[in-house]
This record gives C-alpha cells, structure tokens and sequence, in this order.
C-alpha cells in the first residue's frame, strides 16, 4: 500500500519542523487578529491625505515618508495644518527614502479604498511571512530543537504587536523579511554561483527601497564569514559581500543626493549627518532596547515613564518628597538595559560552555549581529519594534540556554538538588519575561485605545457647517495624534478641514492661563517648563534654546517667550490677530469627555486649566451623547473623574494675586 505523499513528508524531520512552525503561526495570528480593528495610527493619517491630496503639502506617491523636505517654504505649509507645531526648529527635515513602501501604501489605498480590516490583514500575511523566512534560516543555522524554540520567541515577542497595526510601519516588516532572505541566499546557497548572487543583490536591493529598516541585518552578513564555524577570512571572502555593499552604497548615494534625512529633531538624529550625537544617542537608547528584549521592560516608557512610580507611592513606601530625590526615572531604565545586557552575556558565556566548536562558532556570530543591530536603529525614538532584528540574533541564545534548563529538569543525572532548582527558575524566568509577555499584552486593548483616539476628534465640539472658515487652536491634548493631527483625522472621515489648525502645547500638564488683552493670553505650567515634552523635544533640538524675547510668528499668531528657567520657556504669551472671542477662532482642550471648546476668562483674570485627558472609547461616546441631548437630565449626571484629580480654582482676583499658591504647587520652586 503507498503512503500518501502528504503523510510522508509530515513524518520526515523537515515536515515536523514545519508543522510546529504552522502551529506557532498560528498561535502568533490569534494574538495579532484583534489588530484588525485598530483603523489608522499617527502617520497612516497623514499618508491617507497625502493621497487623497488634503495634506497641506503636495506629496508623489511614491514619497509618503517625507513628512516635511526641509525646502524653503515645505514647513511653514506643513505647520498650516497641525502636524508640526509652531515651536518647531526652523531647519526642521524628517524625510525618509522608502519609496517601496509608500507603493505599498498607495496600492493599497488604490485597491482596498477605506476597507482598513483588509489593511491589517495585509500587515498581518507580511508578518506570516517574515516568520516563515526567518525559520528556515533558523533551520540552516541550528539544530531543529534549537530552531523551533528560537521560531517561538521570535514569532511570539510582543515586539510585533505595534509593528504589525501600525501601518505606517508596514514596511519595516517587509523589509527585513526580503533581507533575511537576501542573507540567507548570500550566506548559505552551497555553491554560490553569479545567478545567486544577483538573486541576493535583488533581494537587498528591494529590502533596501522599503527603508532603512535592513541595516540593522548587515552585520550577521560580516560576522558569519569572520566568526562563523570553519570562518577563514580572505580577499575573496569580502569580494563576496558585493550584493550587499553595493546596494547599501548606492541606496546612501541617492539618499543623500535626494536630500532625505533628519534635521533639526531632539529625538531622530541622522548618523551620516550628526555621527557625535548619534553616538551620545547610541549609548543611552541600545540599554533602553535591551531591557526590552531581554526583561520585558517597555522601551516606549523612555517617553512616557514608568507606571512603578505611582505604585510605589501608592504602597507608602516612598512619599512623593523621597521618590523626588532619588535618581530619574532614564537613569533607572538605563541601569535596568546594562544589568541585563551583563546578565545575558554571563548566560550566553554558560551556554557556549557546554556547545561543540560549529555551535559555539555561530552563537558567537549571532550575538556579535545583535549587537551591531541595535546601532542602526539608535538614531529614532525607543521602541519595541526596533529591537525586533537585533531579537531575530539573539533569539537562538535564549533557546539554547532555555533547552539546557529543560534538560536538567527532565534529566537530573549529575546534577545536584541546587542546580535542578536554579534550572527550573531560569527556565521560568525565560518563558515569563521573553515568552508569555506576548501573550500578555492586549492588542485588543491597544486597537481600542486608537479607535478611542478617532472618535475622540471626531466628536470635538466643532461644528462643519462653519469649519471650513475657521482657525483651530488645539490648547493642550492628551496624546501626540490628536494633538498633531486633528485636521487629517476629521479628512480621512470625510469630514470638513478648517482653514487652519495650530497646537499650542503638546503636553497634557495643568497650566495658569492669565488673559491680558482681548486678544492674547500668558501661558505658564504649575510645574516644570513649557515645551519639553518629548511629543515637542520631537520637533525640536532641546540645543536650539529659546530665550526671553524670543517671538515665532505664524499666521494669526504671534508667540513670544517671555521667562525662562534653566534654558527652557517658563512663560509664553499667544497673540492673535482678532480678539480670542471671535467666532472665526475655536481653543479646543482635550476634556475628560473629549476635545471641548475652551472658555476664556475676562480681561485682567486668570484660569487654572487641569491637564489635558487622554482619549478613551467611554469618554467620547458619553461626551457625543450629552451633547445630543443637552441638557443632561440629573439622573444621568455623574462625574467622569475623581474630583483630587482635578484642580480646583481656589484663588479669586488677577493672575498675579495666585503666584504664591502656583509656587506651592511647583516642587522645584521657579515661580
């Protein structure tokens, strides 16, 4: 009787790797499905306009990561509608060369329309096959066990989750599956022939086009032949590299040619154009991105802190005047990717121990990769995401020390009651913080959050009918795309744009706002400085300092910086061209149940403004709904938020009547 040829291959070797790998797929697919729902995210709305040709610069199709050129002119039409504030560096350039990916975008928006599910869902079967490439180049590299755990902690990390629903990120992902293949053609094809290597040129050539995302792979490609099992480094093994060098020399050529790159940022910083401040970059942003990898802790928390502090307060064991004194929160998160980073090399240095010569040789390749990964990518603010090829490298040391764990486990032959313990907590502790973490975080959550963020704008006490002839002025939000990109928000729902839309503060801290004419107001924080947020470090060097007399004009306004405290802006004033009443102006605050328009005070009073809320689902569909049926009837009527979480007006009279109790509510004293 003959056996069915599927049935054979499944009982080969070969067909149960594979089988296991469909099985984590599978499993990595349920826990990216709810990404289906998270409709568009910061960049993705500005794309969509730049197609539909509302963005407030004219953008190719092929050119959708040039968010402002740097030419004279682009970036004051940028700033008419929102996306770049007005304190944004003067020679301020964010432009990126990846025209693969904007043809994505655009063939998408061309054939899929507003059918954003099949978006993600695309997002979702370029992931499938990023894992399906970077297993079989597991399965060249490592023993089959080996491979298999390496596939599960790299398909599973909860480092996808962000990459895949945002789809502005798309093609990184695209990306480094192309060039993943391209090493693997480059590295390991038998008997490498012109038709192979013209196959590998191709490969980085296309991976190349999608963006810079590939860099961080090029290394494996130098420490393999140089580290790698029987390496024997010659002239012809670097002749060998050329379908890498050469794409990645004529890809920089005509980057630089074109004029894209970073300029003028406090948090993207171009290698080729600041190679010092990259390098101070480096040093701070690759220990943030190991203590992601490795234990778990968020590198996004770099910009929005630490939930611990609050914890920690909460529990009585520091009071607030303690935890003031102790170190920052960066220097924590620093100390936190050093510690793991020599936690990992004492591990990888055990593991490597107990290896044959071949094994020992690739780890050490892989790890030296990992390594060079995390420097390309130190040059754009921390993120998960980007540590996701450095994780592609270093995935197979976790599985090889997560193997020699189980061993002693399930075999304890020779080993002592002590070692089998330590075995079983290091073996817990890697499928906790590298493995389950994944399964832990809450994509569902996270789609909920940015559909929040849409209805959050979308609700905003404006009305359409008179938009189109007004000016926005968004005082303070609570999260970076409705702040920055409310026009594109209101554009992509079909819904009318105003003729023009600034932010005034893009950090959601409570303020005193003193009107002293009809037509301007000072601003000034109970707390802290103004403009040193990392949503507006982001458009501008913290090193451009602005001083006092310091004035930035946009049409309409005019901002002036009237006190400093340690280099940054204590006190701004606003003046407009019309009187802050008039109806052709909308002051829009993010509220507890959405964006509301602001009320201003009389001439010669002040008004202390809690801080901007964040978007959320509840909040917004209970503000539209009051709204539909104002007033509210008393039944209904309920406060959203606790009342110690707001503040309270508790001083009568002129603004200068209250800088005692705003010193009082300063820690640091600069009132």
């Amino acid at each position: 009787m003959r056996v069915p040829l599927a049935e054979r291959v499944l009982w080969t070797s070969k067909g149960r790797y594979w089988l296991v790998v469909a099985l984590i797929l599978a499993v990595g697919t349920y826990l990216l499905w709810p990404a289906l729902d998270a409709g568009m995210i910061t960049d993705d709305y500005m794309e969509a306009a730049m197609l539909d040709g509302t963005f407030a610069a004219p953008r190719n199709p092929l050119d959708l990561f040039t968010f402002t050129s740097g030419r004279p002119g682009d970036l004051a039409a940028v700033q008419r509608l929102g996306s770049m504030p007005f304190c944004t560096h003067p020679e301020f350039k964010l432009s990126f060369f990846r025209p693969l990916s904007s043809a994505m975008v655009s063939l998408d928006r061309a054939v899929l329309g507003d059918n954003l599910p099949a978006y993600h869902l695309h997002s979702i079967l370029w992931w499938i096959a990023l894992c399906i490439v970077v297993a079989r180049f597991y399965a060249h590299l490592l023993p089959a066990s080996v491979a298999l755990l390496s596939v599960t902690f790299f398909a599973l990390s909860n480092a996808h989750h962000f990459a895949v629903m945002w789809l502005a990120n798309r093609g990184g992902i695209v990306s480094m599956c192309l060039g993943i293949w391209g090493l693997h053609v480059l590295l390991f094809t038998r008997s490498p022939t012109r038709r192979s290597q013209w196959t590998a040129a191709l490969l980085f050539s296309l991976s190349l086009l999608g963006g810079e995302w590939v860099f961080p792979l090029f290394g494996l490609a130098i420490t393999y032949p140089l580290l790698g099992p029987g390496a024997r480094p010659t002239l012809r093994t670097a002749k060998s590299l050329w379908p890498l060098l050469v794409p990645a020399a004529l890809y920089l050529i005509t980057r630089t040619a074109l004029g894209y790159g970073a300029h003028g940022s406090g948090i993207y910083v171009d290698p080729l154009g600041e190679p010092l401040r990259f390098l101070q970059a480096l040093a701070v942003r690759a220990p943030v991105l190991t203590a992601d990898l490795l234990l778990g802790v968020p590198a996004h928390w770099w910009d929005t802190g630490s939930p611990w502090r609050d914890t920690l307060i909460l529990t009585g064991l520091f009071s607030p005047q303690v935890w003031s004194k102790l170190p920052s929160w960066h220097s924590v998160q620093i100390s936190i990717g050093v510690f793991a980073a020599v936690l990992f090399a004492l591990g990888a240095h055990l593991v490597m121990r107990r290896l044959d010569s071949d094994a020992r040789a690739t780890l050490r390749s892989l790890l030296v990769a990992a390594l060079l990964a995390l420097i390309p990518v130190a040059g754009s603010f921390p993120s998960s995401r980007l540590g996701l090829p450095a994780w592609a490298f270093a995935a197979p040391a976790v599985a090889y020390a997560l193997q020699r764990c189980l061993r002693a486990i399930v075999f304890p032959a020779g080993k002592t009651r002590k070692k089998r313990l330590l075995a079983a907590f290091l073996a817990y502790f890697i499928v906790r913080n590298l493995l389950l973490i994944g399964f832990k975080d809450d994509v569902a959550g996270i789609s909920m959050f940015f559909r929040g963020i849409n209805e959050w704008v979308l609700n905003a006490e404006i009305d359409d009918e008179k938009l189109p002839e007004q000016r926005v002025f968004i005082l303070s939000g609570g999260d970076f795309t409705s702040t920055f990109f409310f026009p594109y928000v209101l554009s992509y729902a079909g819904r009318p744009i105003p003729l023009s839309c600034y932010s005034l503060l893009g950090t959601p801290k409570p303020v005193d706002v003193y009107r002293d004419s009809e037509n301007s107001f000072l601003l000034r924080p109970l707390s802290g400085t103004l403009l040193e947020s990392d949503a507006e470090i982001f458009f501008r060097d913290p090193r451009a300092v602005l001083t006092p007399g310091t004035r930035m004009v946009m049409p309409e306004m005019e901002v002036e910086v009237r006190k400093t405290w340690k280099r940054r802006p204590l006190e701004l004033r606003f003046s407009f061209a019309r009187s802050l009443d008039d109806p052709s102006y909308v002051f829009l605050r993010s509220e507890p149940l959405g964006f509301n328009q602001v009320e201003w005070p009389r001439v010669g009073q002040w008004k202390r403004l809690h801080q901007a809320a964040v978007p959320h689902l509840f909040g917004a569909s209970r503000g539209a709904y009051e709204r539909r049926i104002d007033p509210l009837p008393d039944m209904l009527l309920f406060d959203p938020q606790p009342d110690f979480l707001l503040y309270s007006e508790d001083c009568e009279g002129k603004y200068d009547d209250c800088d005692d109790n705003a010193e009082d509510d300063n820690d640091e004293g600069i009132f």
